[in-house]
């Protein structure tokens, strides 16, 4: 949970994940390196915040409500801007030109929009995978790594439209969190 906070740092925006004592509401709190909390807004039960490279749009999941998009270009005023349905989120990873979402769905799978359009994002596939739980995108092939069982799951994301497994590595025990080295 305090994974939130630090997904979502970057160089002029600082988004906070508060609980509300009054209900347990989560919020997401916007600053900017002037002013403390400009603008709050009730997401309940988030998980993972990835905000565009621009800085303009975050991407909240709200694990069994869905992803929701947020316009945070005014501090003072953000507001969600549409809403992508998914029974279970787990995990989120944004392709590096922030026009595809991939979502970690533990009942849907890996499930694929284009979100070029941030208001009217667009279903591109799913792929059936089971306990999904994180993703991360290999900057220099059109891989995504995925963490489900039974272990490492690569696939190809060449077509969007038609994701497929290229390798799978098992392993026994827990897992955490995913990361791709530049090497």
């Amino acid at each position: 949970e305090d994974k939130l906070a630090e997904e979502a740092t970057s160089n002029n925006l600082n988004m906070e994940d508060i609980l509300e004592p009054s209900g347990g509401y989560r919020m997401l709190a916007l600053s900017t390196p002037h002013a403390t909390v400009n603008s709050t807004l009730p997401l309940p039960d988030s998980n993972a915040v990835i905000l565009t490279p621009d800085e303009k749009y975050a991407f909240v999941s709200q694990r069994e409500g869905g992803v929701v998009i947020v316009d945070i270009q005014d501090p003072n005023v953000i507001r969600p801007i549409a809403t992508i349905s998914s029974p279970l989120v787990s995990g989120l990873a944004l392709s590096a030109n922030a026009n595809t979402l991939f979502i970690c769905d533990n009942i849907d799978g890996l499930v694929i929009y284009d979100v070029t359009i941030r208001n009217a994002p667009v279903f591109k596939s799913k792929l059936a995978l089971t306990s999904i739980a994180k993703v991360a995108l290999n900057p220099t092939k059109s891989i995504a790594h995925v963490v489900a069982n039974p272990g490492l799951v690569n696939v190809d994301i060449s077509n969007l439209s038609n994701p497929t497994i290229v390798g799978t590595r098992s392993w026994s025990g827990g897992f955490g969190q995913i990361a791709i080295s530049p090497n």
